[in-house]
């Protein structure tokens, strides 16, 4: 927003509080840099720190505290919608409520109209992992439904846009952006390389259909396998690899820069031709070397050979990794490119700035 402009008062309904990393990365920590171009920034999330924490444990006991938790955050959530019309934008980042048909996204828009949607991933789709703890209550027509309602739609990608523009006309793509990492640390030539994997709990299978590949790459150049995730970080075994497997934490996704190589093997399904990349630009920050699966729009952010690697087949991810573990340099030279790459074009003030013309353009066309 222009500096002159009057204060722009924005809020974000979120199924999660800013503990959860999709909220966290495309929303909540824009605040101080919108702070600058006059926007102040509220987050509604309808998960409690606690709800989110506790989502994915089961039993009787965690089901009893589970409903609780809903049962406080849905009469806490009807108490917030009439409070949205003291705001000049309201965002929806993924949705309002967590499950069924699209009531509150149509009580949000009742209650101030000026909505932009935000989504990062293929939602209107199931997702593929085992951890879909709504598909009792899925409704297909939610995500359409309130991209058509909304007066703006931000996606974080091309293939997302393309989805949205079936249903809105008002669309802008805005990547996942992430944060500078310290640079790579410097490490003694007698430590073998360490090839670096980071996901959510329920993704480990990813690497698991890559293991082949990664095995037959440890014969010819031996590397230790660290994987940063959930708990499902478990069932990744092998008999070949040094397996280093980590809790996330945010110290975890600060020291990747401690790896030379990150890895995102994805398959190509519907729901993860949706995503956004955000593996590859965090290795990119971090200053490693990437190698990743060209589905989705993995395939158009890197520049095969010269800001990362993309492999299809498991041998095209063993000579991908082979190169980049045998030869130090252009380990090194990929890197850099893929941290100009960063720069360019994925940084959080980039997107900040990108979200701000969004505000003003709807502003200025309701002034109008």
């Amino acid at each position: 927003m222009p500096p002159s402009a009057k204060t722009v008062r924005v809020v974000c309904l979120s199924p999660y509080p800013d503990d959860g990393p999709s909220v966290r990365h495309r929303v909540a920590l824009y605040g101080p840099l919108w702070a600058e171009q006059g926007v102040r920034l509220h987050l509604f999330a309808f998960a409690t720190r606690r709800l989110y924490k506790i989502r994915r444990r089961f039993g009787w006991r965690w089901t009893l505290e589970k409903a609780l938790w809903m049962a406080f955050c849905t009469v806490r959530l009807a108490l917030r919608l009439p409070l949205l019309a003291r705001y000049d934008v309201v965002i929806i980042h993924r949705e309002v409520f967590p499950l069924g048909p699209m009531v509150f996204e149509r009580l949000a828009a009742w209650m101030n109209p000026r909505i932009v949607f935000d989504f990062d991933d293929a939602i209107w789709t199931p997702p593929s992992n085992s951890v879909n703890q709504r598909a009792f209550l899925w409704n297909s027509r939610r995500v359409p439904g309130v991209i058509a309602r909304a007066r703006h739609v931000v996606a974080g990608n091309r293939f997302l846009g393309d989805y949205a523009r079936r249903h809105n006309s008002c669309v802008t793509i805005i990547p996942t952006p992430y944060e500078d990492l310290p640079p790579k640390a410097a490490r003694g030539s007698a430590t073998l390389p360490v090839v670096v994997w980071i996901g959510n709990l329920g993704n480990a299978w990813y690497v698991g259909e890559r293991m082949r590949a990664l095995e037959r790459a440890a014969a010819v150049a031996p590397f230790v396998l660290r994987l940063i995730g959930g708990d499902d970080l478990a069932e990744i075994r092998s008999d070949v690899l040094q397996i280093d497997r980590r809790p996330w934490s945010a110290a975890e996704e600060h020291a990747l820069g401690e790896a030379d190589i990150g890895i995102m093997p994805v398959p190509d399904l519907d729901y993860e031709k949706g995503k956004c990349g955000f593996k590859i630009v965090q290795y990119w920050s971090a200053g490693i070397a990437v190698i990743a699966s060209p589905v989705g729009v993995n395939a158009t952010m890197i520049s095969h050979g010269r800001d990362g690697f993309l492999a299809e087949t498991d041998d095209e991810w063993e000579r991908a990794l082979v190169a980049c573990l045998s030869d130090e340099g252009l380990r090194a030279e990929i890197a850099a490119a893929g941290r100009d790459t960063f720069v360019a074009k994925y940084t959080r003030s980039i997107a900040a700035a990108a979200w701000s013309q969004v505000f003003s353009r709807m502003l200025s066309a309701e002034a109008a």
